[in-house]
């Protein structure tokens, strides 16, 4: 009967088992120290983010009084804005009376005089309504100063309301009275709603 070495391979096997549990060691605690280090790096970054938020956090607190001055100027800003563009309107008509005035000045005719210059806008959507009245010594005169009102630039919807004759002891004389609107002074109407929107 043939010798059979059972002892060798028992020794191989706890060999191969002991092999398998350092390498099962080895990695258990590869894994472990893994775990270890990620979770280090993780409270690293926690912590440093914390930081970080707490940083931003004090410097928002440091600028509260800044925002809240901005939001504070800001609803001033809102509140004189009304009045800003009721002054930028009133340069504007203003600009346009000296305009009108100037152009007045040097296309006025000799033999006619200028006794009362009116203006009235009651409507803010409407321009504003300029009256012309004054004395010539003749309809040809006047006729010439209509035409010569129309060439302003300022004035638009230039009409002769009436023409009546004076005779006095030394001439005879013509009142008149022409009517105009200033251009631009009329607020823009809000636009209409479409109904096909």
């Amino acid at each position: 009967m043939p010798f059979i070495n059972l002892i060798a391979d028992q020794r191989f096997a706890i060999q191969q088992r002991v092999k398998q549990s350092r390498i099962a060691f080895l990695g258990a605690a590869a894994v472990a120290s893994i775990g270890v280090v990620s979770f280090g790096y993780l409270s690293y970054l926690a912590g440093s983010e914390g930081a970080h938020l707490a940083q931003l956090n004090s410097e928002q607190e440091k600028t509260y009084p800044l925002q809240q001055q901005i939001a504070a100027n800001s609803k001033a800003e809102d509140d004189l804005k009304p009045k800003l563009q009721t002054l930028q309107d009133a340069q504007t008509i203003t600009a346009k009376w000296s305009d009108i005035l100037g152009h007045l000045t040097t296309q006025t005719p000799a033999g006619l005089w200028l006794t009362n210059i009116r203006s009235a806008g009651t409507d803010p959507t409407q321009p504003v309504e300029a009256n012309f009245i004054g004395d010539s010594t003749s309809q040809a005169l006047i006729s010439d100063y209509v035409f010569r009102l129309q060439n302003c630039d300022s004035l638009t919807n230039v009409t002769l309301k009436f023409t009546e004759q004076k005779a006095t002891s030394s001439q005879k004389k013509t009142d008149f009275e022409i009517d105009a609107q200033v251009v631009g002074t009329a607020d823009q109407k809000p636009k209409a709603k479409d109904k096909n929107a």
